[in-house]
């Protein structure tokens, strides 16, 4: 099977295996991991796959690529890519909603969750719940990607002219002061502590600072803790 050359976007069925999630067979062949390499790996109604399938993507998650040792061969295949998931809150959908209440009883809420394990949503950086939105807001204008676009490519030249000036994006003291508690408060793992400050400094360099601040880190955290 080939490899796609441009930048791919893979969106597997809830039903896929293990084999199809990261690789395998008889013949060898990459999975939807590899395939989406450089590109977007859409996990969408994440609480629908099986939890087998959605933990082997762990070390993926970390190290990039997979390793696969299967009686006859052994495979290492490329695995950066960006891993996104969205799901229902609950099997009804209704879970935090401010126009329904929840009709999903607490073994099924339990259930639900178990889906997806406390390594995995370790490794996930940003955890955002959102709200159904109102009627209205489906005719609002939305911010246009091109926005978006500049203002991504003014954070770059920001971190080029940093690199030129061999200077490094430290963190305050009011910004380890703020991940300190947090990490106390909430019992949160060395793992998250590091991604909690790699979402801190994009968020500083999209803001043009030289430094990781108070509120660059808090805001990171409210993306962490959402869920």
């Amino acid at each position: 099977m080939r490899l796609s050359r441009s930048r791919p976007f893979r969106s597997p069925h809830h039903s896929s295996t293990v084999a199809g999630m990261i690789g395998g067979g008889a013949n060898p062949e990459p999975g939807e991991v590899t395939l989406a390499h450089h590109g977007v790996l859409f996990l969408d109604e994440v609480g629908e796959f099986r939890r087998t399938v959605l933990d082997v993507l762990r070390q993926p998650l970390e190290d990039g690529r997979v390793s696969l040792v299967r009686y006859g061969y052994s495979i290492t295949y490329p695995a950066r890519c960006q891993l996104i998931l969205a799901a229902n809150p609950c099997p009804c959908g209704f879970l935090g909603s401010s126009s329904k209440d929840c009709l999903c009883t607490s073994g099924e809420l339990a259930s639900y969750r178990r889906r997806l394990s406390g390594p995995l949503l370790d490794r996930i950086d940003l955890q955002v719940w959102m709200d159904r939105i109102q009627a209205h807001e489906y005719h609002s204008s939305a911010e246009p990607s091109m926005k978006v676009r500049e203002r991504v490519m003014r954070a770059w030249e920001h971190l080029k002219a940093l690199d030129a000036d061999q200077e490094v994006i430290e963190e305050s003291r009011g910004a380890k002061d703020v991940l300190s508690r947090a990490v106390e408060k909430f019992q949160l793992s060395a793992r998250a502590a590091v991604r909690i400050r790699r979402v801190a400094r994009t968020i500083a360099v999209l803001a043009g600072s030289k430094e990781i601040e108070a509120h660059h880190l808090a805001e990171a955290l409210t993306y962490r803790l959402s869920l």
